[in-house]
């Protein structure tokens, strides 16, 4: 449960979203026209996980700037690659961005190992607040001999709050990480997905008696052994008999 939602977060779903960029924002002249290939696209609503990481859909690796931020990474191009995969080319500049529903928020165009910039934080905070607001930590000043290395602490699976302006701290704005590593928010929702599964599991339990008198009034032989299996898709929960050949939605997954 976990790598699924793992990866599900960072997947953009289809669908327009309106593109907000950041006072000063400048795209070098060579990346106008790639920027302007994916802008259309994400006005349009088609689909730009192909400008992500190749790496999106693996469910063993974790990607730090996204777990620690909440920042997608972007690839910028005016082509595909030419072997069908359906991925964009890899011309060597990004563009960092902040994605929250409907909204893109374009934050700054650079450079593989940027994964660290903390530029990237204040221009969110200088130019959307909001956005942050719930993962600012409201805290007196503090002192610090050097600051941390970030990426060692993020390959320690340490969580470490910043000063993005004078007394403005924030901290795990992409959900932070566990203990050992991984994705904190991914965890949680891992979790939450099993609760609920196991909630509508006790609920059916309770329940069987209303469902065997149901298959009844249909004409359904329940005098046989009964074996319900329990699975999930895109659409829902569901509980299935075999013998009967029935299906019963218990709950849409959205």
């Amino acid at each position: 449960s976990y790598k699924y939602w793992n990866v599900k977060r960072k997947e953009l779903f289809p669908g327009p979203r309106k593109v907000y960029e950041p006072a000063g924002f400048a795209i070098p002249n060579d990346q106008l026209d790639a920027y302007n290939w994916l802008k259309s696209k994400i006005l349009a609503g088609e689909n730009v996980n192909p400008h992500q990481s190749k790496r999106l859909s693996n469910t063993s690796l974790e990607d730090p700037l996204f777990n620690d931020w909440g920042i997608h990474h972007f690839h910028l191009t005016t082509s595909y690659e030419e072997d069908g995969s359906g991925w964009v080319e890899r011309d060597g500049s990004l563009l960092f961005a902040f994605v929250r529903g409907d909204a893109f928020y374009s934050l700054k165009i650079g450079d593989h190992g940027d994964w660290c910039d903390k530029d990237l934080l204040r221009i969110i905070y200088e130019n959307w607040p909001d956005l942050i607001a719930p993962y600012r930590l409201h805290i007196a000043g503090v002192e610090r001999e050097h600051e941390p290395d970030l990426k060692l602490m993020r390959r320690k699976g340490i969580t470490v709050f910043h000063e993005v302006a004078p007394g403005a701290y924030y901290c795990a704005i992409g959900g932070g990480y566990s203990c050992t590593g991984i994705s904190g928010e991914a965890l949680h929702m891992s979790d939450m997905f099993i609760g609920n599964i196991s909630a509508l599991e006790q609920e059916f339990r309770r329940n069987i008696d209303y469902f065997i008198a149901e298959f009844k009034a249909k004409s359904l032989d329940v005098n046989k052994r009964l074996e319900f299996k329990f699975t999930v898709n895109e659409f829902g929960f569901h509980v299935w008999e075999r013998s009967l050949h029935v299906k019963i939605l218990l709950a849409y997954t959205d």
